[in-house]
């Protein structure tokens, strides 16, 4: 395989990549039951649809269900999850009811994960499915596999996506992680960070990978590449460099970089695109930022979404501003107007209100309103909203928003 052959290869995994998009976590500890959305025309808000949530015993979300104002049609979402990371979802039904009143729905699975883990309650194996509209049926999506050593540790992470490619021909994907040094913090909750895309690794703040090699090998091509991973952990950033490299020449990088802009969570994850230019004199760049800015109650302000090729010509190619009004009694949220970012234009306008009708408390929920002295033996670590290890005693910690891993489970809990 001559240079050019791998560069062409690498622009393959480049491509797949810029097609995964950027997600933000997000924390709260009361969670909506009833919303009313609006849509804005004619300097006028209309209702459009009423949308109702129900919460699992764990206080994650069970089913959500939206009611089109007119009653001409209500979708029905139902979720299950993983009994041990009880905040991944393994399971999505979704139910159709045209009109709303009718009483047989149709109903279509769109996700089904299976997880599968040894004796000791280690991930070993992890396949996605989801529904297909073109073929009307599931289809495999993803696969990965997770083998140890001699700790709990995973030692080495292969990683099959399946997926359509630009010329409508399916393709799959393998990416091979091994020979891996965790960072401090590991706690073996791997299916949300290491079961489908890279920018969910970086996401992860216990589950952090420092040293890695990498594999990367396509289904419609003969040969793989070879590269590196390494991952950098500051107090307020994380970055993870996929660099694959020909030789001792890098022909490509995928640089994550999730930063903490304030102590509401505000964060920015940008990702860097570094392809080696087609007379393999230099490289070409491209740039995604995304931005996500929260108040202090931890509830949004501003999404954006930004791409160019230097820090210095960033273009927004979306964004969503938040103005927030909140019940004086209860601190919480009763209704947030989102305005939208035109591109032509360049202004920001009205879509959308979404009105609060009534909360209900996680926590409660959960049937764990606190975390008491003596049962620290029972926690296995306490994070602040912005995903930072703190320990495992929340009694030490100042006043604030924590999330706290006890007993197989994830809460929330407002010192």
């Amino acid at each position: 395989m001559n240079l050019q052959k791998a560069k062409q290869i690498a622009a393959k995994v480049m491509a797949r990549q810029a097609t995964e998009g950027i997600v933000a976590p997000k924390a709260v500890v009361k969670m909506p039951k009833s919303i009313n959305q609006y849509g804005y025309d004619n300097g006028a808000w209309t209702l459009e649809t009423q949308n109702t949530y129900r919460y699992d015993s764990n206080g994650s979300l069970g089913m959500e269900e939206s009611t089109a104002a007119d009653k001409s049609v209500k979708v029905r979402n139902v979720y299950a999850y993983d009994s041990k990371e009880t905040a991944f979802c393994t399971k999505h039904t979704q139910q159709v009811f045209s009109p709303a009143t009718s009483k047989t729905p149709t109903e279509n699975v769109m996700l089904s994960i299976d997880v599968k883990r040894d004796n000791k309650g280690r991930l070993v194996d992890m396949t996605k499915y989801e529904f297909s509209e073109a073929e009307n049926k599931l289809k495999q999506t993803f696969h990965t596999t997770f083998e140890y050593g001699t700790t709990d540790m995973p030692v080495k992470i292969t990683r099959v996506d399946i997926y359509m490619n630009s010329d409508n021909v399916e393709e799959a994907q393998t990416t091979v992680f091994s020979n891996i040094e965790w960072a401090d913090g590991f706690n073996g909750d791997l299916l949300s960070s290491y079961g489908s895309t890279n920018e969910d690794m970086i996401l992860d703040k216990a589950n952090r990978i420092k040293n890695a090699d990498l594999n990367i090998s396509i289904s419609t091509e003969t040969n793989s590449l070879d590269g590196t991973l390494t991952g950098t952990y500051l107090d307020n950033k994380s970055i993870l460099d996929f660099s694959i490299i020909y030789g001792s020449v890098v022909i490509m990088q995928q640089i994550y970089n999730d930063e903490y802009l304030d102590e509401n969570g505000s964060h920015r994850l940008s990702l860097t695109y570094n392809q080696m230019n087609s007379d393999l004199s230099g490289f070409d760049t491209q740039i995604m930022d995304y931005t996500m800015l929260l108040n202090e109650h931890q509830e949004e302000l501003e999404e954006t979404l930004r791409t160019g090729t230097s820090s210095a010509d960033m273009e927004i190619m979306s964004s969503s501003k938040y103005e927030n009004s909140y019940n004086a009694e209860t601190g919480l949220r009763d209704y947030a107007i989102i305005s939208e970012y035109d591109t032509k234009t360049k202004q920001y306008s009205p879509t959308t209100k979404l009105e609060v009708t009534k909360y209900i408390d996680v926590t409660t929920v959960d049937g764990i309103n606190g975390v008491e002295e003596n049962s620290a033996d029972a926690v296995n670590g306490v994070y602040n909203a912005q995903g930072m290890f703190m320990g495992k005693d929340i009694n030490s910690l100042d006043k604030g928003l924590y999330i706290v891993k006890m007993n197989g489970k994830t809460v929330k809990i407002q010192k």
